[in-house]
């Protein structure tokens, strides 16, 4: 379907369209923010995760210091191989 068929001739988007473009915004919105959780998360240090407390970006940034302490902690490589 073009872009101009999704318009009605006057330039208008009619009640279904926009009906249909909200469902959609919301169902992309619902799928997309677990993973846009995980990865916030991933960023924040670890006494900062389970206060409970709902903030969008991360107060205090632990960088890739997650990333190395899990590569160091758990034998990621060995999982891997096997």
């Amino acid at each position: 379907m073009s872009f101009a068929k999704l318009f009605s001739r006057d330039g208008a988007a009619s009640p279904g369209q926009l009906a249909t473009h909200s469902l959609l915004l919301l169902a992309a919105f619902v799928t997309l923010f677990p993973f846009y959780w995980m990865v916030a998360t991933s960023f924040r240090p670890p006494e900062e995760v389970f206060t409970g407390t709902f903030h969008w970006l991360p107060q205090n940034w632990a960088g890739l210091k997650n990333y190395a302490d899990a590569l160091d902690k758990a034998d990621l490589f060995v999982f891997m191989k096997n």
